[in-house]
């Protein structure tokens, strides 16, 4: 570890003339971020170590209760049209092309991506439930005083894969407890919301 002298830690007297929420303010002036262009940030020393340690909490908990994956960010558009969302998700999505013209999204979710893994992967009942989760950067766009723009965001999310419902209420107790022992050990009020889906929460 560096000294804290040697360190790279650009604060601020004022925070910048854009920065209109308080959260930006406070995170701008210490030096945890610094903005590259409307809704995209670089994460400095001090905010990258911030994010290690909150998602080192939740790892820690999460990996109690499921195992832990790493999907793509880039999806084809095949895997979303089978869903049913890739017109769904409208504007909301950050869509692309590569080289050769076929169409590609950014990761907004990554349902679909979990879905294929287990539709191809899981041959039988008996490997279920399957519990996995991702810590993951995730990409909207977000329409911000009429102009669409970039949103990106750091997320956990677990999915559960289950033999029949009867599975779901047990498995929610669990992810409610991991996600309380989150805001124990960080000090922080967690607050549970339904997510509109049968046992989803946020």
């Amino acid at each position: 570890m560096h000294r804290w002298s040697e360190l790279f830690i650009p604060t601020l007297r004022e925070a910048p003339a854009d920065a209109e929420v308080a959260s930006h303010k406070f995170l701008v002036r210490a030096g945890y971020i610094r903005q590259l262009a409307a809704g995209i940030y670089s994460y400095l020393f001090m905010g990258n170590r911030s994010f290690n340690k909150i998602m080192n909490i939740v790892r820690q908990e999460m990996d109690t209760i499921g195992q832990e994956f790493f999907l793509p960010a880039i999806h084809p558009r095949e895997l979303w049209e089978a869903s049913g969302r890739w017109a769904v998700m409208g504007d909301n999505m950050f869509r692309l092309k590569d080289r050769k013209g076929a169409e590609l999204a950014l990761g907004m979710t990554h349902e679909e991506v979990m879905t294929d893994i287990a539709r191809k992967e899981l041959r039988s009942y008996k490997q279920l439930p399957q519990i996995w989760y991702q810590i993951q950067t995730k990409f909207l766009l977000l329409l911000r005083h009429r102009r669409r723009r970039v949103g990106r965001f750091l997320q956990e999310a677990l999915r559960r894969l289950l033999p029949h419902l009867r599975s779901l209420r047990p498995q929610v107790h669990g992810r409610r407890s991991a996600l309380g022992r989150h805001g124990r050990i960080a000090v922080a009020r967690i607050h549970g919301a339904h997510a509109g889906g049968r046992g989803s929460h946020r």
